[in-house]
């Protein structure tokens, strides 16, 4: 039960009443607040993950030492991986389309609140980088699931080192403050860490 007044949120790092923000406490009559399960990714987003994952053709090991291909499918090992190269775009883009139901059924599973639009977008974009295991040991996922959404927002900007710009970006969606034209796009980079890798254990 919230202990503040109306139009105020108890933020429990404070422990002190704030006034609300369209994150903290949305409106119960905001039409963009719904189920997970009413949602779908919007496309702007969509053009956006592709642009952080970058397009690769060939097989390539990532920073965790995973064989990657396309938009940032991972693969079981090189065997497996190597089967799919060369990777068109076309394909890629009809690969991602397939694979991205699977991590918004992650969301929609595992979220039991409601949510506004930018709020399921940056979450669906959290699951597909991250992978589901790292996503539900998140503290932002405890938070969305308390209502506790500054907290949530405040939890990804926290974040350091390599993944910080991502999980920058996806507060800035989970905020609704999102300049789509700044994303990064996927045209011109074909050659983004193909055969380049910082992985250091021996591939299979």
């Amino acid at each position: 039960m919230n202990p503040c007044d109306k139009n105020y949120y108890f933020d429990e790092n404070v422990q002190i009443c704030l006034p609300c923000t369209p994150s903290t406490c949305p409106s119960d009559d905001n039409p963009s607040k719904k189920p997970p399960s009413q949602h779908k990714l919007s496309s702007e987003v969509k053009e956006c993950m592709k642009g952080f994952e970058a397009y690769c053709p060939n097989c390539y090991l990532d920073d965790k030492c995973k064989w990657t291909i396309g938009f940032g499918f991972l693969q079981r090992d090189k065997a497996a991986c190597s089967k799919l190269e060369p990777m068109s775009l076309d394909q890629a883009q009809t690969t991602f389309e397939r694979e991205i139901i699977k991590f918004e059924n992650d969301v929609r599973r595992h979220i039991k609140v409601d949510l506004t639009q930018g709020q399921y977008d940056a979450l669906v974009d959290m699951v597909y980088n991250m992978g589901i295991k790292n996503f539900l040991k998140a503290d932002t996922v405890g938070f969305v699931n308390k209502k506790q959404f500054s907290q949530a927002a405040k939890r990804l900007r926290s974040v350091t080192g390599s993944e910080a710009p991502r999980r920058a970006y996806e507060a800035d969606i989970f905020e609704g403050k999102l300049d789509y034209s700044k994303c990064p796009k996927y045209a011109g980079f074909k050659n983004k860490l193909c055969n380049i890798t910082i992985c250091k254990k021996k591939s299979k």
